[in-house]
């Protein structure tokens, strides 16, 4: 605002006259009066002896006196244009901002600020489009030649930069943003050597991996002259020498020629590549004795590798079964039980040494067997081993004629010694005359004196006669369907008359022992050991699937032992 003329006087402290007249030569100016009061031309605050208030008006005038004019005095801060004084450090227009600070000022003069969206400098470029702004507060621009973020990489150098620029093949980055970095880029095509395995014609000679001949050591790993199948070539697998085209197809589970087909589903197979398969009915992982043979490569269904299986309707008997002691060839070797060496005894039954023959075995001496061997019981009772009038403990009856077999009323006290003399052991056979010593079960019969002397019941005495011998093996063959026939029986029909006039022998013409070797039917056993001479199993061979029958005198297996007749007195 402008003062009016009496304030400036007052303010200026300017005399005025106190008559109204002109200027003397010694008048003093008169600031305000409008009156050139000391006659040098020049009127009020243009008066050099005026010290007036700084007028604002752009004329031109130090009203001030102070050395600057108008909005170059600091007394016009706030009536002034900023922009016209941007580098003088005084707020001009007042609004509370300094030169560059302020929005007016987009000069030259000033610093481009890079982060306050203005074009500070008045270059045409704001904050970091401005070249003046390569700072890291700025994100590169990619396409203006400059490191805007001052990271040293510029534009498309700048990883910044990817997913807007082309692929560069060779810096390692895939700067279009396409998953695909440098040469494995298909926009690499022509700018890169062949990659063998891509897919892609890197090198841009329309051959592509194993088609292109720079590929063809890097498409043949196996070197067998066949390149890679997935890559261009047709080696179905090129790890394997054996497999491509020319491969021969055999049962591997491959398909070794490359065709498409695998093992026997190919008509090309080896035959001697397939594996003989029998039928395992069992399915005890043995095949069956003798049963025909399935080529295959796989093992079908219901089949096993080998034919050892000596019974295939029982998977608890096979080759690598355990022989027990059961009457059955288990383990498939042709033998069974005791005639095995490798029975399990675990399941074989006690045996006690009879040293004495008498029925009683000795407890100190056992022996693990499936059947009972010579000389043993199959109790331990035995009193005195070595003595066979000393049985087990028992009672006792008399024996007036001191044979050692008695007869009558028991003693009533069960013991291994007699109660006295003239005592014998209920455990033998009722003497049928105590009154006489040389009568007595067992004794010495004298052929046809009339008395029974062993006490059988019979007046013999008269020694079998010896009459001939057969092997088992000489008998009529299984196949005939013969008869099951006992010794006895055999030898009535050998040496003629009836099976009740002879007795046997499987030990040899001087022994009857009244035993006989068998041959049995429907099992692996070639000789069944002695049974009594009388001994036959089922009437007929054919006796039902999977049961056995027994027979003294048939051709079967290899069975060669003899049995020996007798004919009775």
């Amino acid at each position: 605002m402008r003062l009016s003329t009496l304030a400036w006087l007052a303010l200026a402290g300017c005399p005025s006259t106190s008559d109204g007249e002109g200027p003397t030569t010694e008048a003093t100016e008169v600031c305000g009066n409008g009156i050139d009061d000391d006659g040098n031309g020049e009127l009020d605050c243009a008066d050099t002896q005026c010290a007036c208030p700084e007028i604002c008006d752009g004329g031109g005038g130090d009203e001030d006196r102070d050395g600057v004019a108008d909005c170059l005095d600091s007394d016009c801060d706030g009536s002034c244009s900023e922009f016209d004084y941007c580098a003088d450090g005084r707020d001009n227009d007042g609004d509370g901002r300094i030169d560059c600070d302020d929005t007016d000022c987009t000069v030259p003069e000033c610093a481009e600020d890079c982060g306050d969206g203005r074009d500070n400098d008045a270059d045409g470029a704001e904050d970091c489009s401005d070249t003046d702004c390569n700072v890291p507060e700025c994100v590169e621009l990619c396409a203006d030649g400059r490191d805007n973020d001052a990271d040293t990489a510029v534009d498309c150098d700048d990883p910044d930069c990817d997913g807007n620029c082309p692929e560069d093949c060779t810096d390692g980055r895939d700067n279009d943003l396409d998953f695909f970095v440098d040469c494995d880029d298909s926009n690499c095509e022509g700018a890169c050597p062949e990659d063998c395995l891509d897919f892609v014609d890197n090198d841009a000679d329309d051959l592509v991996d194993c088609e292109d001949p720079e590929c063809f050591s890097a498409c043949d790993e196996d070197v067998d002259g066949f390149l890679n199948g997935l890559h261009g070539g047709d080696d179905c697998n090129d790890q394997d020498p054996f497999v491509n085209p020319e491969g021969s197809e055999v049962c591997n589970g491959y398909d070794d020629n490359c065709d498409g087909l695998t093992d026997e589903a190919d008509p090309t197979n080896d035959p001697n590549s397939l594996i003989a398969f029998h039928e395992d009915l069992d399915v005890d992982t043995f095949g069956r004795t003798n049963s025909p043979i399935i080529w295959a490569c796989s093992q079908p269904d219901g089949t096993a590798v080998g034919d050892l299986d000596c019974d295939d309707a029982n998977a608890a008997i096979n080759p690598a079964a355990t022989e027990i002691c059961d009457g059955l060839d288990n383990d498939c070797d042709k033998l069974r039980d005791d005639a095995d060496p490798s029975v399990d005894l675990s399941t074989a039954s006690d045996w006690f040494t009879d040293a004495d023959g008498d029925g009683f075995g000795d407890g100190a001496s056992i022996v693990f067997a499936c059947a009972p061997p010579a000389n043993t019981a199959d109790n331990d009772d035995d009193c005195d081993d070595t003595d066979p009038l000393k049985l087990g403990p028992g009672d006792w009856v008399p024996d007036l004629d001191a044979d050692g077999y008695g007869a009558g009323d028991v003693f009533g006290v069960i013991s291994c010694d007699p109660p006295a003399d003239g005592w014998a052991s209920e455990y033998l056979e009722d003497d049928c005359n105590d009154g006489d010593a040389l009568i007595f079960p067992g004794a010495e019969e004298v052929c046809a004196d009339g008395i029974d002397s062993d006490c059988d019941g019979v007046d013999g005495g008269c020694a079998p006669i010896y009459v001939g011998k057969f092997q088992i093996l000489d008998g009529p063959s299984w196949t005939a369907d013969p008869d099951t026939v006992s010794c006895v029986g055999a030898c009535s029909q050998l040496f003629g008359g009836l099976p009740s006039d002879y007795t046997c022998s499987s030990i040899g013409p001087g022994v009857v022992d009244a035993q006989a070797f068998l041959d049995g039917w429907g099992d692996s056993t070639y000789c069944f050991s002695p049974k009594s001479e009388g001994y036959v199993k089922n009437s007929h061979y054919d006796c039902g699937a999977f049961a056995c029958s027994y027979s003294t005198y048939v051709m079967d297996h290899s069975c060669s032992a003899s049995n020996y007749c007798f004919l009775l007195p």
